[in-house]
């Protein structure tokens, strides 16, 4: 049987943290954004927008923006403290394949601004069907091997469409300990087409058409 002693405590605890939580001073909070070249990279990522990718069998897969979501969050804080220490600007965006008869399939990417004590070296992350990839969008400016498997490319033609400033993610693992040659291998995106190829562990590349 539980204590009276320990139920009361418990109340008080559960009472002084709710009150600690109304009581955080949130008005004057740093705030950190994307800057104006990172937040290009968002601009893609229209809800309803459809892009068609082709493989050289000629098979296709059609994905659409799902969802898009750009919002201030509250960050920092820590177990001492249930009050956040600042805002942060977090942007993110789902891509369903829909031309699949099985269950939709879905795709994530994720943007956060970098902070002063931030633990992400890079802007931003792309889920691609369980397989992780970097995306250093905040790094692109100084061009070449920019680092955390990033690649920035002058060009690159894909079809007969050439894009510029093309930057290309390697994921050095698959979805499972052995990668299967469907999963996604090396990604390529710009900032404002989005994603344009993909390459798989087995050798399959599928371009947007």
């Amino acid at each position: 049987m539980i204590s009276p002693t320990i139920v009361r405590l418990s109340i008080i605890a559960v009472g002084l943290n709710f009150l600690s939580s109304c009581a955080c001073d949130k008005d004057d909070l740093p705030q950190y954004r994307l800057t104006e070249a990172e937040q290009t990279w968002t601009a893609p990522y229209t809800v309803n927008t459809e892009w068609r990718f082709r493989n050289a069998a000629g098979y296709e897969r059609v994905y659409r923006v799902t969802k898009r979501a750009d919002d201030m969050e509250e960050s920092g804080g820590g177990k001492s403290s249930s009050c956040p220490s600042y805002y942060r600007q977090a942007f993110s965006a789902t891509l369903q394949r829909i031309d699949s008869v099985g269950s939709p399939i879905s795709h994530q990417l994720i943007m956060q601004a970098s902070t002063n004590n931030s633990s992400l070296p890079f802007a931003g992350s792309l889920s691609w069907n369980w397989v992780q990839f970097t995306l250093a969008i905040d790094r692109v400016k100084s061009g070449g091997n920019i680092g955390y498997n990033c690649e920035l490319l002058p060009q690159l033609t894909v079809g007969t469409k050439t894009y510029q400033q093309v930057l290309k993610s390697t994921s050095l693992t698959g979805s499972a300990l052995i990668p299967l040659s469907t999963d996604a291998k090396v990604i390529y995106l710009t900032s404002d087409a989005g994603i344009i190829r993909v390459e798989e562990w087995g050798g399959t590349v599928w371009d947007r058409q």
